[in-house]
Formats: C-alpha cells, structure tokens, sequence
C-alpha cells in the first residue's frame, strides 16, 4: 500500500473510531512503527489530524459526540464521489426485474439506491430494502414501482443506520434476492468492519440473501479491521472502482473471486 492509499485509509479509520493509536494504526496497515510515525506527522503537517501522547484523532472530534458521528457521515458521503459513482453504476446493472433488493447504510449503496432509482424506468416491481437513515430522506416519495421497506430499530448515528435486535428481528421475516453492501476493509479471506453489531447484522443480511455483491472502493483492498463479517468468497461479486491495480485485482481472481 503506498502512502496515499495509506493516509486515506488512516483517515477512514478515525472517522469509525474517532480516536485511535498508533501503535493499532500501524497493526491494521502492516507496516512499521516508522512509517506510521511518518505518515501521521505529514497528516498533522496539513491539518488533517490532532497526534497527541500516542492518540491520533480527526480535528473535528472536538466536536459533541452526536454533532461528530452525523458529520462524519456526511464527509464521507462527500468524499469520493468518482469512484462511488463508478462502483454504484456497476452495481445497479446487476439489477432485474422482480428484484428484492437490500442495499445497507453505506455511504457507497447511497451512491447504487441513487444510480437504481435514476433507473428505475427499466425495471419493473422491484423492492428496496434497507436500514440507512439517510437513504429513507432520499426516497420520501419512490417510484411507483418500487417499494420501499425500512428495517428500523436502533439508530446509530456514525453509520446514519438502524442496528439491533428490532433491525435483526424485521430482517429475519424477509427474503433478499441480492444484497448490496459495503464494508471498512477487505483481503482475499475476510470482510471487516470497525463496529461489532455492524458485522453481526450485515453477517445475517448475507444469511438471508439469495446473492451478495460487496462494494468497496480500491483502497479498502489488502486492508483489515477489527470484526470480521464474513468469508470474502461468500460474496459473488467485488464491485470496485476503476483504480483498482491490475495486480490486487488478479490476485482476488486467482483466489477465485469475481472481481467487478
């Protein structure tokens, strides 16, 4: 991984946790005390972290604890549009008729429900399924082919999405032909995310889905995190963005994964 993707990957990860060592920091990215040390005094040089005794955090975590996690959604829906545009147009292709349809509280299936519903001329009855917040503002009034379905509970304010044993209970009552979701980090073993009741629920998602298709953008690959969700072959396709170097994209086919 080189420094860029290195530095992107820090920032995503203190915008999960909000603090952070450096010492976890340099265990996630497999790479020495040095380079850690490195890569964060030039964040801090350009304002983009607060390093102090040890804890690395975002500038804006002095900000109240629920002001924090929404807007930390909100960058992130902001950051990045070009390849989430990409993997979201990819993704909506695999689409059909008839379709049941679960997309999760990513910033990424933001993206694919926005790009599916722009679409939604092309198909016909199909159900959207989810638990993100921020994409039921989005659909206050779908399309008349389309139903809409919420998955409420608990709400998380980091992940602008529903979690808990409601969320698990309503899920258990429905059928997926294809779940869309995304993820913190991704090897050629294991799926990760940075939140424990995130990895169980997206873990019964998958449970109760015909096919799943994963969403992740080029620097999420050879990364990991702190909860696994699930085996990365369970997924039948990776859907990434078009930055994807040609040699992880290889190594992920060799190991026998569909690679989008």
């Amino acid at each position: 991984m080189n420094k860029s993707l290195r530095a992107k990957h820090i920032l995503e990860i203190l915008e999960q946790r909000q603090v952070c060592s450096a010492a976890d920091l340099q265990r996630e990215l497999d790479v020495s005390a040095p380079t850690v040390y490195r890569d964060l005094r030039d964040l801090e040089d350009r304002g983009l972290v607060v390093a102090a005794r040890g804890a690395v955090q975002l500038p804006m975590a002095t900000l109240r604890q629920d002001e924090s996690a929404n807007t930390r959604f909100f960058l992130r829906l902001n950051r990045h549009r070009q390849e989430k545009n990409e993997i979201a147009d990819k993704a909506a292709r695999l689409v059909h008729d008839d379709d049941i349809v679960f997309a999760d509280s990513s910033t990424t299936a933001f993206y694919f429900v926005k790009t599916l519903m722009a679409q939604h001329s092309r198909l016909s009855n199909l159900t959207l399924i989810t638990n993100s917040a921020a994409m039921l503002r989005e659909l206050v009034d779908p399309p008349p082919t389309v139903t809409l379905i919420c998955l409420g509970g608990v709400y998380n304010a980091a992940l602008n999405g529903f979690l808990g044993r409601m969320t698990l209970q309503t899920l258990q009552q429905l059928h997926i032909t294809q779940a869309f979701v995304s993820a913190a980090a991704v090897s050629t073993a294991e799926v990760y995310t940075y939140h424990e009741h995130h990895a169980e629920f997206l873990g019964e998602v998958l449970r109760h889905a015909d096919k799943s298709h994963l969403l992740v953008d080029h620097a999420k690959f050879e990364t990991k995190a702190v909860f696994p969700i699930a085996r990365t072959s369970s997924f039948a396709s990776i859907v990434a963005d078009d930055a994807l170097d040609p040699s992880v994209a290889a190594k992920y086919k060799a190991a026998g994964l569909a690679i989008v």
